[in-house]
C-alpha cells in the first residue's frame, strides 16, 4: 500500500470525521476539525491518503508551541488501514515539522485503559510525564499524558 502525507483540507472533513467516530468513543464534532483549520499560527494538521483509492485514511492534528512542543491534539487511523505504519509516518511528520520549529519534544494524552495506543506510544520512545484525572468523559476515565524527546 502506497500513501502521502499532505495537509489538512477542508473538503477532508467528512472522511476524518468518519474516521473520528470510528475510533473513539468521545469523537471530535466536525467543528473541531473545522477550528483546527483556522490559521492560528501554532496548529498544523496532516492526512495520509491512500493513493490507489485516494481516500484519506488516516490524520493528524497537532500543536507547535514556541518552538518548544509539539502537542498531539488527536491522531488516528481507519480501522481497514490500522498496523501498516500510517500513524507512525504521520507522527514522524508532525515531528519533522516540529524540528523545524525547534521543538525538543512530543507530548499528548491517552486513555488509560487503551493498552493499543500506550504499547504503540511506548515503541515510539514515549515515557509517562503525569497524569490528568478524570480527563475522558465517555466513560469517565484518566488520561496519561506521555512525552518524548525528540
Amino acid at each position: 500500500m502506497s500513501i502521502r502525507i499532505r495537509p489538512l483540507l477542508i473538503t477532508d472533513i467528512a472522511q476524518i470525521h468518519e474516521i473520528e467516530k470510528l475510533s473513539f468513543s468521545e469523537p471530535w464534532s466536525k467543528r473541531m476539525f473545522f477550528s483546527e483549520l483556522e490559521a492560528q499560527g501554532y496548529n498544523h494538521s496532516l492526512v495520509a491518503v491512500d493513493n490507489a483509492s485516494d481516500h484519506v485514511v488516516g490524520y493528524c492534528c497537532f500543536w507547535i508551541l514556541e518552538g518548544d512542543e509539539i502537542h498531539i491534539n488527536n491522531i488516528a487511523t481507519h480501522p481497514d488501514y490500522r498496523r501498516k505504519g500510517i500513524a507512525q509516518t504521520l507522527m514522524r511528520e508532525a515531528t519533522a515539522m516540529g524540528l523545524q520549529q525547534c521543538a525538543q519534544s512530543v507530548t499528548l494524552e491517552v486513555r488509560e485503559s487503551n493498552t493499543a495506543a500506550r504499547s504503540f506510544y511506548e515503541r515510539l520512545g514515549f515515557c509517562q510525564v503525569g497524569k490528568r484525572i478524570g480527563y475522558y468523559c465517555k466513560p469517565k476515565e484518566d488520561a496519561l499524558i506521555l512525552r518524548k524527546p525528540i
